[in-house]
């Protein structure tokens, strides 16, 4: 296992990263099809070199932005559960140069509860945080998932692997559709990163690209932060805790599985009654209890569930398992970085991916995280490693 050694700094939670590539130009919507799924372009930012200098050093990372970048907002076709077309939204970032560009670069970001915040703001960490790569002379950019900004009435699909991939790679699509219409010069190279959710989305993208053998862009490496590669291991694992840091990530699964695998679960069975009937109205009403769920797990969820997840029973730990990444063999290169510290995705979630991961390939590598920090604070310490790679 390797050590990446960076400057120490602590920094305030922040899961977003890069995801994927570009868009397009501003002639207006085309329709629908499984090659040509662009929408339209918009510029929202500019960005200066010497700016975006102060925030890598800000940052801590040893880097010299090269270019100065332009931010767009982007509109693209991806699919509903029922395959009718749906009207997807995300950020790409493209230096201002004239050289050919080394490729793409994609990130994936974090956990959100549901649509807002400050995102796309200019100065915000996940803006700010693309762009320092597209300044080394990529294409970089980040969809906004399912559930939110232009498709923000959808439930959010999270920690569903076919839905992951098929958002970001309809992305890829779009941004392929871009750069030929405008005959940009690019290496048509892709690398992936992402952290805590995002590092789960990277591998499930990776594995589709791969199986499928997509030959839009060649994946060159992807870069896993803290993700949860096995669910059902970290679900076992952290039921037999007695609280948890961040108990509203589990009603996203149980969310997201019953809508998208129409299960009609009983929440009465699931949850404790004073959260049975009002959990779901919560992310409807972008609730902010979602934040103060109670940490002691049998506060919230029902000793019947608890005992399901302990077991490995129950209809929900069977979609779980249906979405773990151990089960394919990684032929590009794979990164799995991961904190000792991590409270929330244990450490042991990201060694047991690598030990699978290993067993049947040569292209992995565990790196594990410099300070042991917590989930949190360890995502500055993943950019700076993805940022150094890149540059």
């Amino acid at each position: 296992m390797k050590k990446y050694a960076l400057n120490k700094r602590v920094f305030a939670f922040v899961s977003l990263f890069f995801a994927f590539v570009i868009s397009c130009s501003d002639d207006g919507p085309v329709n629908f099809n499984e090659e040509t799924v662009f929408v339209s372009k918009e510029k929202i930012f500019d960005y200066t070199a010497a700016e975006l200098l102060q925030i890598a050093t800000f940052h801590g990372a040893e880097i010299a932005p090269e270019y100065d970048v332009e931010a767009y907002k982007i509109t693209y076709y991806t699919k509903k559960k029922n395959q009718a077309p749906l009207l997807c939204s995300g950020i790409f970032c493209i230096p201002k140069t004239q050289e050919k560009l080394r490729g793409i670069t994609a990130w994936q970001h974090g956990t959100m509860f549901y649509d807002g915040g400050d995102m796309n703001e200019k100065y915000s960490y996940e803006m700010l945080e693309r762009t320092i790569a597209a300044s080394f002379g990529y294409i970089s950019v980040a969809n906004d998932y399912i559930g939110f900004g232009k498709s923000n009435s959808e439930i959010q699909a999270y920690h569903i692997a076919k839905y992951t991939t098929s958002d970001c790679i309809d992305l890829l699509k779009a941004a392929h559709n871009y750069i030929q219409n405008e005959n940009i010069s690019i290496d048509y190279y892709l690398w992936l990163a992402g952290y805590s959710q995002g590092g789960y989305n990277v591998v499930a993208i990776q594995k589709e690209w791969e199986e499928q053998k997509y030959s839009l862009f060649e994946l060159k490496e992807v870069y896993a932060g803290d993700g949860a590669l096995i669910l059902s291991n970290m679900a076992s694992l952290l039921f037999y805790r007695d609280t948890y840091d961040e108990p509203g990530f589990f009603p996203l699964f149980i969310r997201g599985y019953n809508h998208y695998y129409d299960m009609n679960l009983n929440y009465s069975h699931i949850y404790q009654p004073e959260y049975a009937g009002k959990i779901d109205k919560y992310y409807i009403d972008k609730d902010d209890t979602l934040y103060f769920l109670p940490k002691k797990l049998d506060s919230l969820f029902t000793e019947s569930f608890i005992n399901d997840m302990r077991s490995g029973n129950g209809s929900v730990y069977a979609k779980l398992i249906e979405n773990n990444l151990n089960n394919f063999t990684p032929a590009s290169k794979l990164y799995i970085f991961h904190s000792k510290g991590d409270e929330l995705i244990p450490y042991e979630i990201g060694a047991q991916a690598y030990s699978y991961y290993q067993s049947v390939s040569g292209n992995v590598e565990f790196v594990e995280a410099p300070n042991d920090w917590t989930h949190s604070a360890n995502y500055v310490d993943f950019l700076k490693f993805v940022l150094a790679k890149l540059n």
